[in-house]
């Protein structure tokens, strides 16, 4: 499987469209499987395995950079590695939901406070401490590559935590916020459209720092892991429907 530079307009144009489908879905269509299958805000739909996928693509490159760096035996190719790890666990979180189990572990112990941020309190200390170790790898980078790897981030990092926290029902108690339920359906629909779009310009950037850095115009993607993991998604969202709506 050739993944190449005119995959991401084709990606773009998927993005667009489940924004799209979302919209229609939730303002025309009265089937509940329907509008689940297409709202982006819920779990375990089409929206969710585009996500993952996504999430998916940037561990594959950011680890196909690795490799790369370190037969060049690159000092800072450890940095590619971790940060493969880490996209790989976001793709697993993005499918299995694990931020929420820590949401409701993190408020048990934390009492109001852990009502109001939940698991973006955590996740933000973590991406603070990465940024933080990080910055030397950043400035290492050609500065049009750092810039949009920052960009990225920052993007995803407003619809993941900033929008997350708008939405959560602590945060609008405790500064007194209310908003209608089409209000909410907006901020949820930013939120995860920010997440994608993120996580598309942080894809594009990895493939053109690739192409430029080690001239590669495409690079074979692992068709075993990205189609399995399809399939057992797919199943996961048959499985998960059946539960919910037989």
């Amino acid at each position: 499987m050739q993944f190449s530079n005119k995959w991401f307009i084709g990606i773009f144009l998927f993005i667009i469209n489940l924004i799209f489908f979302d919209v229609i879905t939730h303002l025309f269509a009265s089937n509940k499987i329907i509008v689940h299958f297409f709202q982006i805000t819920v779990e375990k739909n089409l929206p969710t395995l585009f996500s993952t996928l996504q999430l998916m693509l940037a561990g594959f490159l950011l680890q196909f950079i690795y490799k790369q760096q370190k037969l060049s035996e690159q000092k800072q190719s450890y940095y590619w590695k971790y940060l493969s790890y880490i996209f790989y666990f976001l793709a697993f979180d993005e499918w299995f939901t694990v931020h929420d189990i820590i949401g409701s572990e993190i408020s048990k112990y934390l009492g109001f406070f852990g009502d109001i941020f939940g698991w973006t309190a955590f996740y933000l200390v973590l991406m603070i401490l990465f940024f933080i170790w990080s910055l030397k790898f950043l400035l290492q980078l050609p500065k049009r590559t750092a810039f949009y790897f920052i960009l990225s981030g920052a993007i995803f990092l407003v619809g993941a935590i900033g929008f997350e926290l708008l939405n959560s029902n602590g945060f609008q108690q405790f500064f007194n916020l209310t908003f209608s339920n089409s209000a909410g359906y907006s901020i949820g629909v930013i939120e995860e459209s920010l997440e994608m779009l993120g996580i598309f310009i942080f894809n594009i950037t990895l493939f053109q720092f690739i192409k430029t850095t080690y001239l590669f115009s495409y690079i074979n993607l692992n068709a075993t892991l990205f189609v399995s993991s399809s399939i057992f998604f797919i199943l996961d969202i048959v499985i998960t429907y059946i539960v919910i709506y037989s």
